[in-house]
Protein backbone atom coordinates (compact mmCIF):
# COMPACT_ATOMS: atom_id res chain seq x y z
CA UNK A 1 0.00 0.00 0.00
CA UNK A 2 2.74 2.81 0.93
CA UNK A 3 4.77 1.59 -2.55
CA UNK A 4 1.44 2.09 -4.21
CA UNK A 5 0.87 5.54 -2.54
CA UNK A 6 4.71 6.75 -3.50
CA UNK A 7 4.47 5.14 -6.55
CA UNK A 8 1.68 7.42 -7.73
CA UNK A 9 2.72 10.64 -5.87
CA UNK A 10 0.27 10.71 -3.07
CA UNK A 11 -2.98 9.66 -5.43
CA UNK A 12 -5.27 10.28 -2.24
CA UNK A 13 -8.06 8.95 -3.58
CA UNK A 14 -6.95 5.48 -3.92
CA UNK A 15 -5.25 5.38 -0.70
CA UNK A 16 -8.28 6.17 1.10
CA UNK A 17 -10.04 3.72 -0.94
CA UNK A 18 -7.64 0.72 0.18
CA UNK A 19 -7.77 1.85 3.87
CA UNK A 20 -11.10 1.85 3.83
CA UNK A 21 -12.10 -0.80 1.49
CA UNK A 22 -9.55 -3.59 3.47
CA UNK A 23 -10.13 -6.01 6.13
CA UNK A 24 -7.57 -5.18 7.79
CA UNK A 25 -6.55 -7.83 11.31
CA UNK A 26 -7.27 -6.55 14.86
CA UNK A 27 -3.53 -6.15 15.61
CA UNK A 28 -3.17 -3.75 12.25
CA UNK A 29 -6.35 -1.92 12.88
CA UNK A 30 -5.00 0.65 15.00
CA UNK A 31 -2.09 1.12 12.94
CA UNK A 32 -4.60 1.72 9.93
CA UNK A 33 -6.05 4.42 11.78
CA UNK A 34 -2.89 6.01 12.98
CA UNK A 35 -1.96 6.18 8.97
CA UNK A 36 -5.47 7.74 8.04
CA UNK A 37 -5.15 10.49 10.80
CA UNK A 38 -1.58 11.17 9.70
CA UNK A 39 -2.23 11.59 6.47
CA UNK A 40 -5.59 13.50 6.63
CA UNK A 41 -3.55 15.92 9.06
CA UNK A 42 -0.68 16.11 6.95
CA UNK A 43 -2.93 16.81 4.14
CA UNK A 44 -4.69 19.49 6.72
CA UNK A 45 -1.45 20.90 7.36
CA UNK A 46 -0.67 21.38 3.25
CA UNK A 47 -4.04 22.90 2.90
CA UNK A 48 -3.39 25.46 5.51
CA UNK A 49 -0.49 26.61 4.60
CA UNK A 50 -1.36 26.43 0.45
CA UNK A 51 -4.78 28.57 0.88
CA UNK A 52 -6.02 31.63 3.58
CA UNK A 53 -9.80 30.21 1.87
CA UNK A 54 -10.79 27.32 -0.07
CA UNK A 55 -14.06 25.50 -0.99
CA UNK A 56 -15.44 23.29 1.34
CA UNK A 57 -15.65 20.72 -1.21
CA UNK A 58 -11.78 20.95 -1.98
CA UNK A 59 -10.96 20.18 2.11
CA UNK A 60 -13.57 17.36 1.83
CA UNK A 61 -12.50 15.43 -0.95
CA UNK A 62 -8.44 15.80 0.39
CA UNK A 63 -9.43 14.19 4.15
CA UNK A 64 -11.77 12.00 2.13
CA UNK A 65 -15.10 12.74 4.62
CA UNK A 66 -17.88 13.83 3.47
CA UNK A 67 -18.66 17.09 2.95
CA UNK A 68 -21.64 18.13 5.44
CA UNK A 69 -19.41 16.41 8.71
CA UNK A 70 -16.30 18.03 7.36
CA UNK A 71 -16.78 21.82 8.35
CA UNK A 72 -18.13 21.31 11.39
CA UNK A 73 -15.15 19.01 12.66
CA UNK A 74 -12.52 21.77 11.25
CA UNK A 75 -14.01 24.43 13.05
CA UNK A 76 -13.71 21.96 16.08
CA UNK A 77 -10.47 19.90 15.86
CA UNK A 78 -8.04 22.71 13.92
CA UNK A 79 -9.66 26.53 14.98
CA UNK A 80 -10.77 26.99 11.15
CA UNK A 81 -13.92 29.61 9.96
CA UNK A 82 -16.55 28.46 7.90
CA UNK A 83 -19.01 30.70 6.11
CA UNK A 84 -22.01 28.53 5.14
CA UNK A 85 -23.14 31.87 2.97
CA UNK A 86 -20.11 31.18 0.06
CA UNK A 87 -19.08 27.61 1.12
CA UNK A 88 -15.65 28.51 1.54
CA UNK A 89 -13.74 27.40 5.06
CA UNK A 90 -10.39 29.69 6.11
CA UNK A 91 -7.93 27.70 7.60
CA UNK A 92 -5.73 28.63 10.75
CA UNK A 93 -2.40 28.33 10.01
CA UNK A 94 -0.55 25.27 11.76
CA UNK A 95 1.38 25.49 14.23
CA UNK A 96 5.39 26.12 13.76
CA UNK A 97 6.21 23.42 16.42
CA UNK A 98 3.02 21.46 15.95
CA UNK A 99 2.08 17.84 16.86
CA UNK A 100 4.55 15.63 15.09
CA UNK A 101 2.72 12.87 12.57
CA UNK A 102 4.21 9.39 11.50
CA UNK A 103 5.91 9.13 8.65
CA UNK A 104 5.12 6.69 6.18
CA UNK A 105 8.83 4.86 6.79
CA UNK A 106 7.91 5.06 10.48
CA UNK A 107 4.35 3.60 9.75
CA UNK A 108 6.19 0.59 7.41
CA UNK A 109 8.41 -0.21 10.23
CA UNK A 110 5.98 -0.26 12.36
CA UNK A 111 3.91 -2.64 10.38
CA UNK A 112 7.00 -4.93 9.65
CA UNK A 113 7.33 -5.30 13.41
CA UNK A 114 3.66 -6.20 14.17
CA UNK A 115 3.44 -8.42 11.54
CA UNK A 116 6.69 -10.12 12.63
CA UNK A 117 4.91 -10.17 16.05
CA UNK A 118 2.19 -11.95 14.70
CA UNK A 119 4.09 -14.42 12.54
CA UNK A 120 5.53 -15.44 16.15
CA UNK A 121 2.25 -15.63 17.81
CA UNK A 122 0.45 -17.53 15.30
CA UNK A 123 3.52 -20.27 15.03
CA UNK A 124 4.00 -20.40 19.58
Amino acid sequence: MLRQWERQNGNLKDVYRLLHQSRWNSALAPLIAVLQDSIQGRELDLLAKAYTSLPLHLAASRISLEEDSVAEQLVATRGWKYDASTGLLYPKAPDAAGNRTIGLQEFGKLADVVAHLEVRQESS
